[in-house]
């Protein structure tokens, strides 16, 4: 009997603790993160004080910094930081936006793990790869999200807004706007699995290839966008298998396939 308890008990300390909601606001003391009086007043210190698989509440306001994020997590923005557990679907990234500033300094996020992004606007980063988002190894999803301003065609090589190696990528209903990089201007996929859905990448450029999308040796589903102004190469394809359908190609700058694998569908391609 007292090895069964001992055994039972092992087992329930063994037992994962429940996901945490932490939460970040300007107006925030900084104290523990726990509510939304003593919120972090940083996304990086909420994400510091984070464990595998919590919550993280981002109030609206501008938070300058570059974060990275080593462990599985989810990011919400949107909020006008005064909701209840209950009303966490009442966000509204548009009334509320929260917006992640990397300063031109580095990086805005970087993703070591997994992560889920959802209502954040990521802009004014600066990094040789990745100048918004940058996952190398992981799994991002990212949805309902602003990335614009990232990245320089002369210092930015590879994914203006989104720079993903060796990684499981789902971008929905985002905005990618006005970023740049030698290849990918918007978004670049190597060795990587991606699917784009109900996106507007637009106004994007690169100075060698893929304004829009640079996709090299990947697997992508690209469905329901919209792709327009972007600079440099349009539907450039080498050794790849693309399987088209319902599209509408009338400009340059927007897709590179190189050696990958691809499905489009519902897909507008507008100069």
């Amino acid at each position: 009997m007292a090895i069964l308890r001992t055994t039972l008990i092992l087992a329930i300390l063994a037992l994962p603790s429940p996901a945490a909601t932490l939460f970040v606001s300007k107006s925030g003391d900084g104290s523990s993160g726990d509510s939304w009086v003593s919120a972090f007043q940083t996304v990086g210190n909420a994400v510091g004080a984070a464990t595998s698989g919590d919550e993280i509440w981002v109030a609206s306001g501008t938070y300058v910094e570059n974060i990275v994020v080593s462990s599985p997590l989810t990011i919400l923005g949107g909020f006008a930081g005064d909701e209840t557990h209950e009303e966490k679907e009442s966000r509204n990234p548009k009334s509320f936006p929260t917006v992640v500033d990397g300063n031109r300094a580095e990086t805005v996020v970087t993703v070591q793990d997994k992560l889920t992004l959802d209502g954040i606007t990521i802009r004014n980063g600066k990094s040789s790869k990745g100048s918004g988002v940058k996952v190398e190894g992981g799994e991002l999803t990212i949805k309902n999200s602003i990335l614009i301003g990232n990245g320089f065609n002369n210092a930015t090589s590879e994914g203006g807004a989104i720079y993903s190696l060796d990684s499981i990528v789902t971008i929905e209903r985002c905005t990618i706007l006005g970023n740049a990089a030698s290849f990918g201007g918007g978004i670049s996929v190597l060795n990587s699995t991606a699917i784009i859905s109900h996106c507007r990448i637009c106004e994007n450029e690169s100075t060698s290839f893929g304004g829009g999308i640079d996709c090299s040796r990947s697997a992508i589903t690209i469905d329901g966008c919209l792709l327009e102004g972007n600079k440099v190469i349009a539907d450039y394809h080498r050794n790849s298998q693309i399987q088209p359908k319902t599209i509408v190609i009338t400009s340059a700058g927007a897709l590179m396939w190189d050696s990958s694998q691809g499905i489009v569908s519902n897909t507008l391609f507008v100069k």
